[in-house]
């Protein structure tokens, strides 16, 4: 026995005529398309070594509109439109960062899933709803994409500035060593009656056993020590701050090839919890500028709320 269908009210968004519609949408598609173009330049630009005020304020101006209109897109674009505009973005972002290295590859591509992801819920949500409910839509849509954008954000950083200055060979500089060097000298001059500054280790060597060995065996003495020594002979004749200097930039290199690998993504990690942290704020001021605009667009009728008749079928006693 067929179930009885009961026709119901249900709100629905329209941008006018069908003509109307279809010449809005494009114009809502190719909005979109340009900012997120702009955005995408102006961020690289950033990323690539721009500091200049006017072009990070650019940037943050070009971010907001971009985020008011990726919520117009979700509310008010027909659904294959939509994911076709989100997947031409995910192939320009690609291209412009998803080659740099594979974090931002990574990075650029979470953020177009997430993109997808936030307009299947913002559409699923709209498809249960009985009325026009914008805030609802945003928040099932939006909120999942400052996730992706906190990875993206992260990852870029990291490969275009942090990544560089950690491959770059950090030293400590012959001039600074030797500032940091002179209160050493003035111990060793302290407590090593002879010892001059520019003295090699082979030298300083044999002040030490001119102190605590006897005379008759400083000469064996002094051959044990350069047998079991850890230098050879070209090092022990080279200046003790010199050759000092060198070991300690070989061991920060060292210390820093050991631990280069988990740079990245202790790094990335915890960037992407302060960008979390900081985006609270703006998630609920977007949500707000985005539910005005939607107010001054019905307000001069270029979006109209319309009411339509629903089927649903229920199962009663027969």
């Amino acid at each position: 026995m067929a179930l009885p269908r009961w026709e119901q009210l249900r709100e629905f968004v329209s941008l006018g005529s069908v003509r109307q519609a279809t010449r809005s949408h494009a114009i809502l598609a190719a909005a979109f398309g340009v900012v997120s173009l702009l955005f995408l330049v102006q961020l690289l630009a950033v990323l690539l070594g721009t500091t200049a005020m006017s072009v990070i304020l650019l940037l943050a101006f070009l971010w907001f509109v971009w985020m008011v209109l990726l919520a117009l897109v979700f509310v008010f674009l027909e659904q294959r439109l939509a994911r076709l505009v989100l997947l031409v973005f995910l192939l320009v972002i690609l291209l412009m960062f998803g080659l740099a290295s594979p974090y931002t590859f990574f990075g650029a591509l979470f953020l177009s899933l997430m993109l997808l992801r936030g307009l299947r819920k913002a559409q699923e949500e709209q498809a249960i709803l009985m009325i026009f409910a914008p805030m609802r839509l945003l928040r099932k849509g939006l909120f999942a994409i400052f996730i992706g954008l906190s990875v993206f954000f992260a990852t870029a950083y990291y490969a275009f500035v942090v990544a560089e200055a950690t491959e770059r060979d950090v030293s400590i500089s012959q001039e600074v060593f030797d500032t940091a060097f002179v209160p050493v000298h003035g111990l060793l001059e302290a407590i090593l009656p002879g010892y001059e500054r520019g003295m090699s280790l082979e030298e300083a060597e044999g002040l030490v056993l001119r102190r605590i060995v006897p005379a008759d065996v400083q000469q064996n003495a002094g051959q044990s020590l350069e047998a079991i020594s850890f230098f050879g002979p070209e090092e022990r004749e080279r200046p003790l701050a010199e050759l000092t200097h060198d070991k300690v930039n070989e061991l920060i290199a060292t210390m820093i090839t050991s631990y280069r690998n988990a740079i990245a993504p202790i790094f990335i990690l915890g960037l992407f919890f302060v960008l979390q942290l900081l985006s609270f704020p703006f998630r609920w001021m977007l949500l707000g500028v985005a539910l005005l605009v939607i107010k001054v667009l019905r307000w001069y009728n270029i979006v109209v709320i319309e009411e339509d008749t629903v089927a649903k079928e229920t199962g009663v006693l027969a």
